[in-house]
């Protein structure tokens, strides 16, 4: 469970959504919004923003399983008129951490509300970006991601950034590993060293050009690719499933016999992650 202080910050978001935010929903979509704001940034604006829901869905579906679909995935955003609106500070998920969020960042996920906060205070609509932290609801909605669980998430040291911003970026912002290779040098660092001073101490560049994100998803791909050549069910072995499939399906049961999604690896899969970062990085021409 959660600690004490983090449920009381929880309790709290959520009642400030409850009591400031009015609702509306559009299939599995649920638009939150302060009284008024819907008049003023407009029908077309809020058109633009289902539609990038949409695209964020089928790219998500199709990162996942290699198929095409239609289906509407649940998701909450709450749109605020602006990054100066109070609540833009007050819902992020770790505030202390709030002002290391670049410039261009005009919206996030907090999971567990769980929504996405998108800052309406630009008559454009990235989509893209906002693709991307859908994903994030995307993801944790798979994983059925609860108060209960959450310790176990959060702590497993390849949830984040590798699955969680790898999967993200992935499905919305991937560059080839051509690209990486072009951009990144001798003093790039490890995962682990990203994992504890955070992606943006490295490159505050957004995921589409920064170096860390992209390597977040091709290291989270080889092992995607790894976990499917143990995969015990041949068929599904067999399939033409993509290596997000692998990863989330094993995390998911990481969770369901609460055991470290990392120890199921190295123990009963014989994955050696380190091993594998150390090969992506020498096909990068990187040290270990």
């Amino acid at each position: 469970m959660p600690s004490e202080k983090l449920l009381r910050q929880i309790r709290s978001q959520k009642e400030l959504v409850d009591s400031k935010l009015e609702t509306t929903q559009v299939d599995n979509l649920i638009l939150k919004y302060p009284s008024g704001l819907l008049e003023q940034i407009g029908s077309q604006f809020i058109d633009s923003i289902i539609a990038a829901y949409h695209q964020a869905c089928l790219n998500f579906y199709f990162y996942l399983t290699n198929e095409k679909s239609s289906l509407s995935l649940p998701a909450q955003i709450i749109l605020l008129p602006n990054t100066n609106d109070p609540l833009f500070k007050d819902l992020y998920h770790s505030p202390t951490r709030y002002s290391r969020l670049p410039p261009w960042v005009k919206g996030y996920v907090n999971t567990h509300i769980p929504a996405y906060i998108f800052s309406c205070d630009r008559n454009l609509i990235e989509v893209k970006a906002v693709g991307h932290e859908l994903t994030h609801l995307f993801q944790v909605a798979i994983i059925k991601l609860t108060i209960e669980n959450s310790s176990q998430v959060y702590a497993e040291p390849l949830w984040s950034p590798l699955i969680s911003e790898g999967m993200a970026v992935g499905a919305n912002q991937r560059r080839p590993i051509e690209w990486l290779q072009l951009r990144i040098n001798n003093t790039f660092p490890t995962l682990e060293t990203i994992s504890k001073e955070g992606i943006f101490s490295f490159d505050e560049s957004k995921p589409e050009s920064n170096i860390c994100y992209q390597y977040c998803v091709h290291l989270a791909e080889k092992l995607g690719q790894a976990i499917k050549k143990k995969e015990k069910n041949i068929i599904i072995q067999n399939s033409n499933f993509p290596p997000f499939f692998f990863i989330l399906k094993l995390f998911q049961e990481s969770l369901n016999r609460r055991i470290s999604f990392s120890h199921i690896l190295l123990s009963e899969y014989q994955i050696d992650f380190v091993q594998l970062e150390t090969e992506l990085r020498a096909s990068l021409g990187l040290p270990p």
